[in-house]
């Protein structure tokens, strides 16, 4: 006879002839999970996912489950949720956050209904990245990333200077916040460079030049 599992029901072992039987019910008529059925049995997944590939029960692929069950998150997602989104102009990435999903799985939804999202990102357009540092939307730089956006400080940078960031050179924030960019914030630095010495000159003599013209302006006033 089988131990008590955790609900307080009997418990199967993996050497009990019945456990095929009930394995194939919950899994493929009640639609439970094998961490699920791991759970209400009381056995380990690991053991469970061993049986199924011993007894030859056949697996569900990735996608048929959680179409057709109501607690996955792309479950939801039908043509007519969808559509009104799109029509829009959302992105791929608001319509995720908008139904509490990810990226994915909307993408795979829009293309399993026909539908295709119209937003299109415009050059010049801003965001903040994780680290403090403003993007640039400008895929035609020949420093953008993979997908089109280039760092504020390096187009300020080069704007100013009225040339490319030399190859193995980066843009240091004097006074440490990133998103500051403006120009006088600015310096190109090698990369093998940057440094806290090195940093520490650069400072130094930034503040030099900030000394030089405050004594200008005062002998103006005077």
């Amino acid at each position: 006879m089988g131990k008590p599992g955790r609900s307080g029901s009997a418990r199967l072992e993996t050497r009990d002839p019945r456990l095929k039987e009930v394995l194939t019910m919950l899994y493929s008529e009640s639609k439970l999970t094998v961490p699920e059925i791991g759970k209400q049995l009381g056995i380990n997944r690991s053991t469970l996912y061993s049986f199924f590939i011993r007894n030859n029960i056949p697996r569900r692929r990735k996608g048929n489950f959680g179409e057709r069950n109501p607690s996955w998150k792309g479950a939801s997602l039908t043509k007519e949720r969808l559509e009104p989104l799109v029509a829009r102009g959302l992105s791929v990435h608001r319509i995720a956050k908008l139904l509490g999903t990810n990226f994915k799985t909307v993408q795979h939804h829009l293309v399993r209904h026909g539908l295709q999202s119209t937003y299109r990102k415009q050059k010049g357009q801003r965001r903040i990245d994780s680290r403090g540092y403003v993007k640039i939307y400008d895929p035609d730089h020949p420093r953008a990333r993979y997908d089109g956006y280039i760092a504020e400080h390096v187009k300020v940078w080069e704007r100013e200077n009225n040339k490319l960031l030399p190859e193995g050179f980066i843009i240091h924030h004097l006074n440490g916040i990133t998103s500051d960019n403006r120009p006088t914030n600015l310096v190109a630095l090698e990369i093998h460079h940057h440094h806290p010495k090195l940093v520490e000159q650069v400072l130094k003599s930034r503040i030099q030049e900030l000394e030089l013209e405050l004594r200008e302006i005062q002998e103006r006033t005077e």
